[in-house]
């Protein structure tokens, strides 16, 4: 069974990146599988954010989001008067009004150092104490220090590590309170 992956980033270039690493077959089991079925571990969606945004639950609604999906929250776009953290938010409050009774999974990812690191300083009190209703996972996108910007070529495959983590068990949550 193929697991749906949402992506929530309004860069090109990072969603490319993330189409190519997670398409990718991850063993030679379920490669034979997949010869079979004619299907890859992961099926990557694109989240239209500002329908997201403006929609609310109604958006989120209509993607008919199971058990076995996941959700990847960029934290920061471009150009707009909100934020990955408003559609983080809005996906707990419709969680929380019995909307959306199969999101399980949340991976939030950023550029910005320890926001999303378990035992740091920095980890964002709002990811930390986030409801126990749905598990909430941190990724640190792979920043140029320089241009403060993610590094594309290392965005794809840190993205399937993480995705595989979550899946096999093995990605600690991050809201822990």
């Amino acid at each position: 069974m193929s697991r749906r992956i949402f992506l929530a980033e309004d860069q090109v270039a990072l969603i490319k990146q993330a189409r190519s690493s997670l398409e990718e077959i991850a063993d030679a089991s379920h490669a034979m599988a997949s010869l079979e079925t004619g299907s890859s571990q992961y099926e990557l969606h694109v989240v239209d954010i500002d329908r997201a945004y403006e929609q609310k639950s109604a958006y989120w609604n209509s993607l008919n989001i199971s058990s076995n999906d996941l959700i990847v929250l960029d934290l920061h776009y471009e150009g707009r008067d909100f934020q990955g953290k408003d559609l983080f938010f809005d996906l707990f409050d419709a969680k929380e009004d019995g909307n959306l009774p199969g999101l399980t999974k949340i991976l939030v990812a950023t550029s910005k150092k320890g926001q999303v690191s378990i035992g740091g300083s920095g980890l964002d009190p709002d990811f930390a104490t986030a409801p126990q209703t749905i598990d909430v996972y941190g990724m640190e996108k792979a920043t140029n220090p320089n241009l403060r910007s993610t590094i594309v070529g290392q965005y794809g495959p840190a993205l399937r590590s993480v995705v595989d983590d979550i899946y096999a068990g093995n990605q600690p949550k991050i809201n822990i309170f």
